[in-house]
């Protein structure tokens, strides 16, 4: 119980960067003198670096150990929030982004190979919950910081110091990690684990690939610009803009948590199937409403825990989880990136 306590508070860490960024961006490249899609730049990077340690994590928890591994990422997403704070050069502060996404990378890799192997799938729509509570707090602790300092540093400060933290905690429990770590090194010798070729052979994984390519290209765009579209192209006050931020990933949280209820009274495909109309139809009707859209929300992330949730049935077998779990979204973090171009071309129009 003591490990999945500490994982839901590493999901909840995971989650605050990224809720940070949307509000802080405005600040950020003003201080830089940049475009608003200069963005795409840090999403770019940050993208690379976590596929880079998604794609190495059996390697590293091989060599590391699950909590020496998730110990040393703790403490590089920390030195990234910092240097974001201090750094008076652009360059710096792009370099340090994929620092970042490679921490932030093997921390999801990490908790999601010891989730997947260890807990039931409804513990796993808690993880991601936990990570939903990390992204819908990020946008009210900057807005607090703003207000409170009139600087956009102060809420990176704050996230650093529960990094550090974090990750002195994965350092003194990393003997509790140390069974985990040799029970996965066992299971790599398992016949049954599909390698990366099989895996990437099989139809349903492409789909799901093609899938969040879209989604969470769509879902990360318009949670990270959507801060500056308020603020700066239609006169929203900050404060609201932070709120109406923080409650758009607040929808996706709520999604997580009924994702995790229906799925033990649903069949997971009808639970997809029905998320997915209801989604479209709630789109299609309801372009320019706010109510409808925040419904749409919660619905089109039902849809997308339900996919994660029955992995089982489109993966050949357990051992790519992360490559298709982490990866999935993070080609979905590129598309983001050329949303948030789109939205810096409307922004000047």
């Amino acid at each position: 119980m003591g490990l999945i306590i500490i994982s839901f508070f590493a999901f909840v860490s995971l989650g605050l960067p990224d809720g940070l960024m949307g509000v802080a961006w405005p600040g950020i490249r003003h201080q830089f003198q940049l475009p608003v899609d200069a963005l795409g730049i840090i999403l770019v990077c940050g993208t690379a670096g976590y596929m880079l340690s998604s794609f190495l994590s059996g390697l590293l928890i091989r060599h590391l150990g699950i909590g020496g591994l998730l110990s040393l990422s703790c403490a590089a997403m920390a030195g990234t929030l910092l240097v974001y704070a201090v750094t008076p050069l652009w360059w710096v502060f792009v370099i340090f982004s994929a620092v970042g996404g490679l921490g932030a990378g093997a921390i999801d890799a990490g908790i999601n190979t010891y989730i997947g192997k260890y807990h039931s799938s409804r513990m796993m729509q808690w993880l991601r919950a936990s990570f939903g509570v990390g992204i819908t707090s990020g946008p009210f602790i900057m807005t607090m910081g703003i207000n409170a300092t009139s600087h956009w540093q102060s809420g990176y400060f704050v996230v650093s110091v529960a990094m550090v933290i974090l990750s002195v905690i994965f350092l003194f429990t990393k003997d509790m990690w140390e069974v985990i770590s040799a029970s996965s090194r066992e299971e790599d010798h398992d016949e049954n684990n599909a390698s990366l070729s099989e895996t990437i052979k099989s139809i349903q994984v492409l789909l799901s690939v093609a899938l969040f390519f879209l989604y969470t290209g769509v879902e990360l765009g318009l949670g990270l610009w959507i801060y500056s579209l308020l603020t700066e192209s239609r006169g929203v006050a900050p404060e609201v803009a932070g709120i109406v931020t923080g409650g758009y990933w607040a929808m996706f949280t709520v999604g997580r948590i009924f994702a995790g209820w229906y799925a033990k009274k649903i069949d997971v495909l009808k639970l997809i199937y029905l998320s997915s109309s209801a989604a479209g139809r709630f789109q299609s009707n309801n372009n320019n409403s706010w109510s409808h859209f925040s419904r749409f929300c919660d619905r089109t992330n039902i849809s997308r825990t339900g996919f994660q949730h029955n992995k089982s049935c489109r993966v050949p077998a357990s051992g790519q989880y992360n490559w298709i779990a982490d990866c999935r979204s993070r080609f979905g973090g590129g598309c983001g990136s050329f949303n948030c171009r789109c939205a810096g071309k409307n922004l000047r129009t």
